[in-house]
């Protein structure tokens, strides 16, 4: 059995489109998680069957919902973090996307119940991480601005008692990206270093989130990247 058959035989697995994503309102993240743990251990997840499946939710280029019926409302950054994660060419749409509206992502046209409630920018270490899904280097700005969000909340994001294991997860996965700068790569370090330093694991935040016992059974419990 592959360790894709190990999740297509999972809760993990959505039969409509063929991929490790469950029915939730994260699907591009959560793939972006299993495509992330396939690949320490040598296999990925199927371009062709996640691109068809981005496509039906894309309404612009750039501009995509989670799922093709708009379920789960407006997309959120962590759906934008998960698709960047998986395709550098969806990476590159989203940031232009969001460059050329000021950071404005609303692909289901709905009304702003407060100012910038679907501005996306106003996460200012999101463009850093779009430069560098995107295969393009960061800028020293950038990376100062990536560097110092890990650097801050490697504090919080290590006490499991106030924090899930979105933020730990998230940091995870971005970093495979951000990661190949070098102050960028320190910053990771450090970070991982709090993190497992207080008993935090990959394997266990997974248990939690998206809670598919084939992936976390998958996962290590130390937050490596290949």
């Amino acid at each position: 059995m592959s360790l894709l058959d190990s999740l297509r035989n999972s809760s993990a697995w959505n039969y409509e489109w063929a991929l490790p994503m469950g029915h939730s309102g994260n699907p591009h993240l959560y793939l972006a998680y299993c495509d992330m743990v396939l690949n320490l251990r040598g296999a990925r997840v199927p371009r062709g069957e996640y691109l068809s499946f981005y496509f039906a939710c894309e309404v612009e280029p750039g501009l995509f919902k989670r799922w093709p019926d708009g379920a789960f409302g407006n997309t959120s950054h962590d759906e934008v973090i998960g698709a960047a994660a998986i395709d550098e060419h969806i990476a590159h749409g989203v940031l232009i996307h969001l460059d050329r509206t000021g950071g404005d992502y609303n692909p289901l046209k709905l009304p702003e119940t407060k100012p910038g409630r679907w501005n996306l920018y106003r996460m200012i270490w999101l463009r850093p991480y779009l430069v560098a899904a995107s295969g393009f280097r960061m800028s020293p700005i950038d990376q100062v601005i990536w560097s110092l969000k890990l650097l801050v909340e490697m504090w919080s994001d290590s006490d499991s008692s106030k924090t899930g294991p979105g933020p730990r997860l998230r940091a995870w996965l971005m970093s495979y990206h951000t990661r190949k700068h070098a102050l960028c790569a320190l910053a990771w370090r450090c970070y991982r270093w709090q993190i497992q330093r207080k008993g935090c694991t990959l394997k266990h935040d997974l248990e939690q989130e998206p809670a598919w016992p084939v992936l976390s059974e998958l996962a290590p419990n130390e937050y490596l990247h290949q």
